[in-house]
């Protein structure tokens, strides 16, 4: 159950190539700043630090088939909360995620019962949810405690793409741009699982449409081992600001 937790939340985590004339911060920044405008302007995406989703995913976990609703809200980079209805193997279940900094709990809606996130699980959801933002959460990217290096082209699927390392508080991510779009068409991150185990975790963003001056992914795929996520997106809305409450542990 705690995997299943993990994949579900998600929504719903390379090729290093040296290109003659592509080395240095500036072209990594002009990548992002090019992406930030495809996006519909920094305006508009730095509002998304605090926001609301709407969602529907599917999930391939080996022999084991997931369909579940998503309705998050978030703000910044580490706090979430995230309710979950879902289809385990044909037993319905309903759960509440929450995440606050490196603390988090799961509530079983159906029994009331709430447990706190064993401390090893935290860390790597956060790095999947980071690492999953990124289109959302470019100007940040900007900031002067993030670190970008670019690592040339490579193929994503069957589009050229530029390639950057973004290093930022402990977390290094790999975030891919489409070369003819300028739009981010994956990002990927390694992290330890609670076993101790490395993963890496892909995420391929598709079928970009556009809604209130903001052109942002509708699906999102999310690889890691042998499990595969399919997020449909439905609603993304910036908001204001959220009660802190939100980000408190369950009652």
């Amino acid at each position: 159950m705690k995997k299943c937790i993990v994949v579900l939340t998600t929504g719903v985590l390379v090729l290093a190539l040296a290109v003659a004339g592509r080395g240095g911060d500036a072209d990594a920044k002009d990548l992002v700043a090019k992406a930030i405008k495809a996006s519909g302007g920094e305006a508009k995406l730095a509002s998304l630090k605090t926001g609301i989703c709407k969602a529907k995913a599917n999930i391939q976990d080996g022999n084991m088939q997931i369909s579940a609703t998503l309705d998050a809200t978030w703000q910044g980079w580490d706090q979430y909360r995230v309710n979950i209805g879902a289809d385990i193997g044909g037993k319905s279940k309903n759960m509440l995620i929450v995440i606050n900094g490196d603390k988090g709990w799961a509530k079983d809606l159906d029994s009331g019962k709430v447990e706190p996130a064993p401390k090893e699980v935290v860390p790597m959801i956060n790095g999947m949810l980071y690492a999953l933002r990124m289109p959302h959460m470019l100007p940040a990217l900007l900031d002067k405690e993030v670190k970008l290096s670019p690592f040339g082209e490579v193929k994503v699927g069957d589009r050229a793409a530029l390639g950057v390392t973004v290093a930022r508080g402990g977390k290094d991510a790999m975030l891919f741009f489409d070369m003819e779009t300028g739009l981010v068409v994956k990002t990927e991150i390694r992290l330890t699982d609670p076993q101790g185990m490395e993963k890496t975790f892909e995420f391929l963003y598709h079928d970009y449409k556009e809604a209130e001056g903001l052109k942002l992914p509708t699906r999102v795929l999310t690889k890691v081992d042998k499990s595969e996520v399919v997020v449909e997106v439905s609603e993304v809305k910036a908001q204001d600001k959220v009660d802190a409450g939100q980000f408190a542990a369950p009652e």
